[in-house]
């Protein structure tokens, strides 16, 4: 036998025994290996655990409410598993400038606050919040600031430290102002960077509790949506509780009111000190949003009078929903949109008849759904509909004498923008038709409030919206 030929036996041997205990072929598998993890490093009471030493440059800063035991890896509200460097970020918004640094492959800037939430405890409306938000590179890459965003404009960001290398701080001072604000506050400030990841927007947090000498809970009577009835017949009242934080007994007392349509009774709970403001709402109003303020004498010389605001949303007799039908651009496949009529006068039942389309290729089916109260509209929209040059509608006839006519325009929608053709089509979207005898008298519903409105449930006034709170 040659050696080749003892090679091929050899190497036939093997097959066939590895065949009779039903081995596998063999494969080079690439090695296997786990994700890299980042976790975030705890210490006592859940804080982040201390990021080291404080940096050249950042000991002689202002320590006051500065807690260097709790220095952050991460932005508050963020995932501590997305904080991965390289990982893909998130779109900036188009007023935040594109970064200037450019690092080498393999360098990455990692921002690290020492503390993101600030606590300011409890101050007195009207004193100034100043904080300075320090912050560390803890990369290797230079860090760069892009931009730091209050939420409102009561809070300010002052000069900033843009570009920080590696192992370097850097600060954000804030400024935040308490004039008319009461109670327990957050205000938030969003700081972009070149980070990856979790880090390329920080929200920053700023709360505590803002007291006044003369204090309101809720600051605003808040009626919600109520029907004509309602705003007549006394029945609905918010209750304010005006607390005097002074040192001085008040002596509260009703002013004057800016809508005679809501009175308003002060009773004493605490001599001098506590008091409940009671606000109802008696008398006519017209439909839609109103709006009024109630004055109220203290008898302090340092807080003489508060101003109590106060709002109601007055349905219509009438009221219709959605205030436009919006249909997709480039439909594929037919379609069914609804519209929902409420009457909101209990005390008179609802007709709805002449239910027409502009197009007769839009078929409709009228549901009384509860009788006399509400109904349902649904339209059968097909696959090849094309809206008119000059707009469609779809309109009906009621009883009521200050709504007999309603017209809805029909608009597409494409990516959040509307083709609105409600201009050409006589009537402002959900309102009462032009041939109205009395269209301004009585609208159906309110623009302002019917848009983004659903078509999946019917509209009904607010059983009980109770105090709104800011």
């Amino acid at each position: 036998m040659t050696p080749w030929n003892g090679i091929k036996t050899l190497v036939s041997t093997l097959a066939l025994a590895l065949f009779a205990v039903g081995a596998a072929p063999l494969r080079a598998e690439p090695p296997k290996t786990e994700p890299a993890k980042t976790e975030p490093a705890k210490t006592d009471a859940g804080k982040p655990a201390q990021a080291g030493a404080a940096q050249p440059g950042h000991e002689g800063h202002d320590h006051a409410g500065h807690d260097h035991g709790a220095t952050g890896s991460m932005g508050v509200g963020t995932s501590p598993a997305a904080v991965q460097p390289g990982a893909a970020g998130t779109v900036r918004p188009p007023d935040v400038p594109a970064p200037t640094v450019t690092n080498k492959p393999g360098e990455l800037p990692k921002i690290s606050f020492d503390t993101p939430t600030y606590d300011f405890g409890r101050v007195k409306a009207g004193d100034e919040i100043r904080k300075d938000f320090w912050f560390t590179n803890a990369g290797n890459g230079t860090l760069e600031i892009l931009k730091v965003r209050p939420a409102c404009g009561c809070t300010t960001a002052g000069e900033h430290d843009k570009i920080v290398e590696p192992g370097k701080t850097g600060k954000i001072p804030i400024k935040l102002g308490t004039t008319n604000m009461a109670g327990p506050i957050t205000k938030t400030v969003t700081v972009y960077t070149n980070c990856t990841g979790a880090e390329e927007m920080i929200t920053l947090n700023i709360k505590g509790e803002v007291w006044q000498p003369v204090q309101l809970a809720p600051p605003s009577a808040s009626f919600g949506r109520l029907t004509t009835a309602q705003a007549q017949d006394g029945s609905q009242t918010r209750k304010l509780t005006i607390s005097n934080n002074t040192d001085k007994p008040a002596k509260m007392s009703v002013k004057e009111s800016s809508n005679p349509a809501f009175k308003a009774e002060i009773v004493e709970v605490e001599t001098g000190k506590k008091f409940d403001l009671n606000v109802t709402a008696q008398g006519a109003l017209t439909s839609g949003m109103v709006s009024a303020t109630l004055t109220v004498e203290t008898g302090l010389e340092e807080v003489p009078r508060v101003t109590v605001p106060i709002s109601a949303y007055i349905t219509a007799e009438v009221e219709v929903a959605p205030n436009r039908l919006s249909l997709p651009m480039n439909r594929t496949a037919p379609l069914q949109r609804h519209l929902y009529i409420n009457n909101n006068n209990a005390a008179k039942p609802l007709k709805i008849s002449d239910v027409t389309t502009s197009n007769p290729a839009l078929k409709h089916t009228l549901t009384e759904v509860k009788p006399g109260m509400s109904f349902r509209i649904t339209l059968d929209i097909p696959a090849d509909y094309q809206i008119a040059s000059t707009g469609d509608t779809v309109s009906f006839k009621t009883d009521n004498p200050t709504v007999p006519t309603v017209s809805v325009p029909i608009t597409e929608m494409n990516y959040g923008q509307s083709r609105d053709l409600s201009a050409a089509v006589g009537a402002r979207p959900g309102t009462v038709s032009s041939k109205s005898p009395n269209a301004n008298a009585a609208p159906v519903g309110n623009a302002k409030a019917a848009t983004g409105a659903t078509a999946t449930t019917p509209p009904k006034p607010d059983a009980n919206p109770g105090n709104g709170k800011e």
